[in-house]
């Protein structure tokens, strides 16, 4: 759903972003995302949330974040082009700091390319992250992979509460996956689903034939024994013999006739 007034958790929200080098990013593209909307006059906090995010996020494609620089003054565009610059400069001093903890846990990827920084001079990108106009607050969400809203906070959050939400959402994510496959495979998990710790029942597709329209006859009947037909009794019983419960004593050619017939 679009981001209308304060953001609520377990709803799903897609929020779409264009960063400093014109990519497009969405909290509902298939990331777990941070998104981190501060001011100029934050830049420190949006620092020390980049430093608190777990190490085992680092250098992983599923996991992303975002830093928005919300400007609530009017900037002419020579303003905008100067503020750009100089977000430009300390983008490229996270970088080296973000680098050095690259290099520390030995993960062989240019720091540069990890880190989304967007611009937002006319409060589109807050307002739908649920700020009213002319607000400064400073906040940090964490989306999952279909932009579901795990947690958020308005002040900086430990590296122990990043860690948590950030796991909740890995886990929800490849429980989504793996029943996802799980479905694609067997149709009748299609019908029951696949729940941990509950053994997954199967069925037959809809429209498939019972076991007991599929099972063929274990023999066949002689067509010169008896005057039969497969698969039915009810119109060939009474032509089958025995009769003798039908058998008349008298007239004496009535029981000679059925005597006859059971030699």
């Amino acid at each position: 759903m679009p981001a209308r007034g304060a953001l609520s958790p377990g709803n799903a929200y897609s929020v779409s972003f264009v960063d400093l080098d014109g990519n497009k990013l969405s909290t509902a593209d298939g990331h777990v995302t941070i998104v981190v909307l501060t001011t100029s006059a934050d830049r420190e906090q949006a620092r020390t949330v980049g430093d608190h995010v777990p190490d085992f996020c680092l250098g992983n494609p599923a996991y992303r974040m975002i830093t928005v620089v919300h400007f609530t003054s009017r900037h002419m565009a020579i303003g905008r082009r100067l503020a750009t610059a100089f977000i430009r400069h300390r983008v490229r001093e996270a970088a080296k700091r973000l680098q050095a903890r690259y290099d520390a846990q030995k993960i062989s990827r240019d720091a540069k390319s990890d880190i989304f920084v967007v611009t937002d001079f006319d409060g589109t990108v807050a307002s739908q992250l649920g700020q009213s106009a002319g607000a400064t607050d400073f906040c940090v969400f964490v989306f999952g992979p279909k932009g579901e809203l795990s947690a958020q906070w308005h002040t900086v959050p430990s590296a122990d509460e990043l860690a948590a939400a950030k796991e909740i959402m890995s886990l929800a994510s490849r429980f989504v996956s793996r029943s996802s496959r799980a479905k694609s495979r067997d149709p009748g998990a299609q019908l029951y689903g696949s729940i941990p710790g509950i053994p997954r029942l199967r069925c037959a597709p809809l429209g498939m034939t019972s076991c007991a329209a599929r099972l063929k006859p274990r023999c066949k009947m002689k067509s010169s024994q008896y005057f039969g037909t497969v698969g039915s009794m009810k119109s060939d019983q009474a032509s089958i013999p025995p009769s003798r419960l039908y058998t008349l004593a008298k007239p004496r050619c009535f029981s000679s006739r059925t005597a006859c017939a059971l030699r």
